[in-house]
């Protein structure tokens, strides 16, 4: 964790993959942040591209049991719940 040029809390991560959604105009994004895979929703237009250095900050996320698939917990940021 760290905090951005901006001041902005987050976590620095690799793009390993980018699918572009043209029916919903955004892309879907997968990076590896240290051992973990964190995927992630982007506007479509200037999403980055596989090999990207991005800064991830988060609005809400989910986490999930590796080994069920269940979802153990949730986070909503206050501006959003």
């Amino acid at each position: 964790h760290g905090a951005s040029a901006e001041g902005t809390v987050g976590v620095r991560g690799v793009v390993t993959s980018a699918l572009r959604l043209p029916t919903s105009d955004a892309t879907s994004v997968a990076a590896r942040v240290g051992d973990q895979d964190v995927y992630a929703r982007a506007a479509a237009e200037g999403a980055p591209d596989i090999g990207d250095v991005v800064w991830l900050t988060f609005r809400r996320y989910y986490l999930f049991d590796k080994a069920t698939g269940m979802r153990v917990r949730r986070h909503i940021g206050a501006e959003h719940a």
